[in-house]
Parts: structure tokens; C-alpha cells; sequence
């Protein structure tokens, strides 16, 4: 691992909550585990994300491993909502206003330059998908990874067969610069001349820092 990356590393991992326009991003908490489990049994979702089935214990293990892990930084999307959800109940305060729709995820692999990401991102709830929502969530992404992680280069791994994906980020100027037929993929990369600082983050957007986790 170089030095740029063992100081990320380093770095106390910190939890926020992102507000946009159609949804806001939380931290997945256990208190999500049980929904995005339930998105992990359809084998659509399965096949377009490269992903195993897991138990609903197994999948408690892997979000308590996600939240700790450095390398990585997840987010739950959640569609902003005024109607009350069925399972709601359970979950935090900040997280009690909308519906559990999605995953973001910003992944900082010691095989890729420390100035890169890969990102993926998934609307589980099929209620939510069409509404413009992996498409905010993915900018909201990139700004965050940029100004807090100091990324100016992102690479999205798409199944060929992920025609929706495809479009999503060719729509936001990905270009394709591989195709790895073993696994059905194309590589997509997006790389931003100018650097954002976390001020200018926060002129951007709404950011609160979530204490405790």
C-alpha cells in the first residue's frame, strides 16, 4: 500500500447523513440489514451485482465488517417519503422519513492509484427505481468521495447485461476503457479536472456528521 493510501487508512472513519433532493444517505446500520437482505434473495439483483446469497445472520456480520472497514464507505439510500413506512419503527430517527430504497458504495482497493475509487450503486426497492434516484445518489457519491476522500477518478464495473446501469453512467460522462469477458463486465471511468474541498461540499450540500456508531 503506498503512503497516500496508508494515510486514509489512518484517518478515524467518520458517519454522515447526505441530504439531496429526492432522498438523503445514511450510514447502513444493522437496523437496515433485514430489508437489503430480503433485495439479496432476488437473483436478478444477485447476477447484475457479482453478489452471493447470505443468510439474514450472515449479512448482520457483513454490515457490522463494512461499517468498521476503512476501504470501503457505504451508504443506504433512502427515498424522501411524508408517509409513515411499515418498518420504520425500528430505525433510527434520522432515517424514520423516508423509504429504504437503495446501496451506494465508494470502494478504495490497494490495487487501483490512490487518487481512484470504484463505485457501484443499486435501487433494491423496485417501487423506488425510475425515479432518478441511482442517478442522484451516484453524484452525491462522487462529490463526497472527492471532497473527503480526495478521489478525482472513479471506475464503475457493470455487467454487460446491465443496460439500465449502462446508460445511468454513460449519461453522466463515463467513458468505457475495458471489457472483461470472463466476468460479462465493462469498466467505465469518469475523471474530474478540478478538486472539490469539503467547504465547497457544504456550500453544495447538506451534511451532518452522525455521532456515535
Amino acid at each position: 500500500m503506498n503512503s497516500d493510501q496508508d494515510k486514509n487508512q489512518e484517518q478515524t472513519k467518520k458517519f454522515y447523513k447526505i441530504h439531496g433532493e429526492k432522498l438523503f444517505l445514511v450510514p447502513y446500520l444493522k437496523d437496515f440489514v433485514q430489508v437489503y437482505n430480503q433485495w439479496m434473495q432476488d437473483q436478478e439483483i444477485l447476477y447484475l451485482t457479482g453478489s452471493e446469497p447470505l443468510s439474514l445472520q450472515e449479512e448482520y456480520d457483513n454490515q457490522e465488517s463494512w461499517l468498521k472497514d476503512k476501504q470501503k464507505y457505504t451508504f443506504i439510500i433512502f427515498e424522501k417519503s411524508k408517509e409513515p413506512q411499515e418498518y420504520r419503527e425500528g430505525f433510527p430517527e434520522y432515517a424514520r422519513s423516508g423509504i429504504q430504497a437503495g446501496d451506494i458504495n465508494l470502494f478504495f482497493h490497494d490495487y487501483i492509484e490512490p487518487n481512484e475509487a470504484e463505485i457501484d450503486v443499486m435501487i433494491g426497492e423496485k417501487s423506488c427505481r425510475k425515479k432518478g434516484l441511482a442517478k442522484e445518489a451516484t453524484l452525491l457519491m462522487m462529490d463526497f468521495g472527492r471532497a473527503y476522500y480526495k478521489k478525482d477518478t472513479f471506475i464503475a464495473k457493470i455487467k454487460k447485461q446491465n443496460y439500465d446501469s449502462i446508460k445511468l453512467f454513460e449519461s453522466l460522462g463515463y467513458q468505457k476503457f475495458e471489457e472483461i469477458q470472463a466476468f460479462e463486465e465493462i469498466h467505465y471511468k469518469i475523471k474530474f479536472e478540478k478538486q472539490m474541498s469539503i467547504e465547497q461540499f457544504k456550500q453544495n450540500h447538506k451534511i451532518e456528521e452522525i455521532q456515535g456508531l
